[in-house]
């Protein structure tokens, strides 16, 4: 979706639509790649980013010239964040739905009605450098 259409990627999920919840789905979708994202508020403009999904958990948030070193993990079904550096390692949760054109739209598990609705097209590996950013600590290509 890089520089494509952003406005249709950011529609609302349709009414019924059901969630991946696979662990091994989600893990395929995540683990040891890099998203492309943008969030849309109702209440503020839309913003891009990026941010590698290291295999061991680890994960760095790219967005507005700073890095954001955090986790993530899959928990219940959802795809869950925490960063270092925000909101003293709040976990943020996600029911993720295949967009049918080959990103992934995430809504707030917690708070569905919060009115925004994030993309996020995945890129396999790390091909914007992002964990490079930190001095390459965050993938364990083991794990």
């Amino acid at each position: 979706m890089m520089g494509g259409d952003w406005a249709a990627a950011l529609e609302p999920v349709p009414v019924g639509a059901t969630p991946i919840t696979d662990l091994a789905k989600l893990r395929e979708i995540y683990a040891g790649n890099t998203m492309i994202g943008v969030n849309r508020f109702p209440d503020r403009p839309e913003f891009k980013w990026s941010e590698y999904q290291c295999r061991n958990g680890q994960t760095r948030w790219a967005f507005d010239g700073r890095l954001y070193p955090g986790r993530w993990n899959i928990l219940d079904g959802h795809v869950c964040f925490a960063y270092d550096d925000i909101a003293e390692g709040t976990m943020y949760c996600f029911d993720v739905y295949d967009d049918g054109r080959g990103g992934y739209k995430l809504v707030d598990a917690m708070e569905p009605d919060l009115g925004f609705v994030v993309f996020v097209n995945p890129l396999p590996g790390d091909p914007l450098n992002v964990q490079k950013l930190d001095g390459g600590r965050c993938e364990d290509p083991t794990s």
